[in-house]
């Protein structure tokens, strides 16, 4: 009898309407029973996206940016069918949206313009792609590797393993260097200076004897010396080639080597990198 009788209130709970909508009852059952299906197409979606992205990039050879793209639409697509799955289940009409459009469009009269134009600038930076997932960029003086560009936000990797959040629609209205957006080839420079009265011509020569034992210097890529000034205390060089980065550290560790090679050559040549110098000159004022 017991039992009877909690069945009985169980099912009346599970019966309960929470709301009418044209018309049809949208029961408490029926919610629990959506919100199962949606948890079950969020979960799927993660799942499948993922597998999908490792069978890109090792069987179909996509760089990381292109698979990313797919793996992004592809979780969106399939969220959005558990979600109208879900809402046929829980006997929610489409209609709903209506209502929830005109909410959005009262949150965005009431300060969201600022959520909008982000949503927007996601979608442009996935479809545009001036930047993607894999690329180095430089903003504002941060030099990082894209991670994740969201609905939002984009995330980007720096050196010391932190994290710059920035939002979407910045990265579509300031500038940006995107280092490489074409492929990982990129170019980059060290500066030195020599002492006043060395031969030019032999410190030319020596910088780009510099670049031979670095493996990570492209040699099919003609590297150039440019003499950029005679400075305060030194002449001025910069010594510019090619690499290629596949991690953060690439680019510095390679500008390392070459640095660490020329202070080794330019010892071995008797050349000398001086150090800053200032001339003061004493005037002695007769007060008489």
């Amino acid at each position: 009898m017991e039992e009877n009788q909690l069945f009985k209130a169980l099912k009346e709970f599970w019966d309960l309407s929470l709301v009418v909508v044209d018309k049809k009852p949208v029961t408490i059952g029926s919610v629990l029973i959506g919100i199962i299906v949606l948890s079950i197409g969020l979960y799927l979606s993660k799942k499948l996206t993922a597998r999908l992205m490792g069978t890109m990039t090792r069987k179909l050879k996509l760089d990381k940016g292109s698979a990313y793209l797919v793996e992004v639409f592809t979780f969106y697509f399939i969220l959005f069918i558990s979600v109208l799955l879900a809402l046929k289940i829980a006997g929610i009409p489409l209609t709903i949206f209506t209502l929830v459009g005109g909410a959005v469009a009262i949150g965005i009269g009431f300060g969201s313009q600022n959520v909008v134009n982000n949503f927007i600038s996601g979608l442009t930076l996935m479809l545009e792609r001036p930047i993607k997932v894999g690329d180095f960029i430089e903003v504002e003086g941060s030099f990082g590797e894209v991670e994740n560009i969201g609905i939002r936000s984009t995330k980007i990797l720096t050196y010391g393993n932190k994290h710059i959040i920035i939002p979407n629609g910045h990265l579509l209205d300031n500038k940006v260097t995107n280092w490489t957006l074409k492929n990982k080839m990129i170019r980059t420079n060290v500066e030195v200076g020599v002492a006043y009265g060395s031969d030019v011509e032999l410190v030319k020569k020596t910088l780009l004897e510099s670049l031979n034992s670095i493996e990570k210097v492209l040699k099919n890529h003609n590297p150039i010396v440019f003499f950029e000034n005679f400075s305060d205390s030194a002449l001025s060089f910069k010594l510019e080639f090619w690499t290629t980065i596949h991690n953060l550290d690439d680019k510095r560790i390679v500008e390392s080597e070459v640095r660490s090679e020329i202070d080794r050559l330019f010892k071995e040549q008797g050349i000398r990198i001086p150090f800053p110098q200032r001339d003061v000159h004493l005037f002695q004022q007769n007060l008489n």
